[in-house]
C-alpha cells in the first residue's frame, strides 16, 4: 500500500503500477490530492519495492514509472528517460538520448521520435528500439500529412523482448472527442 502519509483532508492516489517480469519487484507513483481529487503542490513519490527479500526505496520526483527493462531495472519518464538506481542511495540515472518511451524491454525501450522535414509541412514519427547505452534502431517511420494523422500511441513488449506491438491512434476517433 501507500508509503506516503496523507495530511488531513487529503488522500493518496497511486498511479503507474508496474511489476517486473519475474514478480520480484513492483513500483508505483504516489500523489497527495485534495478530497475533491485536485492535485496539491506536493512532489509525487516514486516507490520501488522488492518482495523477496522485502525492501523498499522511495524518491521524491515527478518521474512516472514506465516499466522494467530487466527484472530489477525500473524505467521512469519525466521530460527524459531515466533508470532508477538504488546504490548507494535511490537516484535517477538518465538514459542517453531517451525520447518518449512507450514500452520497456530487457536492455532498452521502445520510444517515439518526431522529426520535421522541410521544405514542406512533413512530419515523421519514428518508432525506435533504444538500448540503455543509447544505441538506436528504427523499427518504422510514419509519414504524417493532412490525410494521415494517425500516429503510434502505445507499444507493448513481451518480457523476453522479442515481440513489439504498436497501436496507431487518432485523438478524434470518437466523432471528434479524443
Amino acid at each position: 500500500g501507500p508509503v506516503t502519509t496523507a495530511p488531513p483532508r487529503h488522500h493518496i492516489v497511486i498511479n503507474g503500477f508496474q511489476a517486473s517480469g519475474d514478480g520480484t519487484y513492483v513500483a508505483w507513483e504516489e500523489q497527495v490530492v485534495k478530497r475533491n481529487g485536485d492535485p496539491t503542490a506536493a512532489t509525487p513519490t516514486l516507490v520501488l519495492r522488492a518482495l523477496r527479500p522485502s525492501q523498499r526505496w522511495t524518491i521524491k520526483t515527478e518521474a512516472y514509472p514506465i516499466g522494467f527493462g530487466g527484472d530489477d531495472q525500473l524505467v521512469v519518464y519525466s521530460g527524459h528517460t531515466s533508470v532508477v538506481s538504488v546504490t548507494p542511495t535511490p537516484h535517477l540515472v538518465k538514459v542517453p538520448g531517451g525520447q518518449f518511451p512507450s514500452a520497456v524491454y530487457p536492455g532498452g525501450l521502445v520510444e517515439l521520435d518526431r522529426r520535421s522535414s522541410p521544405p514542406g509541412p512533413k512530419i515523421t514519427e519514428q518508432v525506435r528500439l533504444s538500448t540503455f547505452a543509447g544505441k538506436r534502431s528504427t523499427l518504422h517511420s510514419y509519414i504524417m500529412n493532412s490525410a494521415n494523422s494517425r500516429i503510434p500511441e502505445t507499444a507493448y513488449v513481451l518480457p523476453y523482448g522479442r515481440l513489439h506491438v504498436g497501436e496507431l491512434a487518432h485523438h478524434t476517433d470518437f466523432g471528434g472527442i479524443g
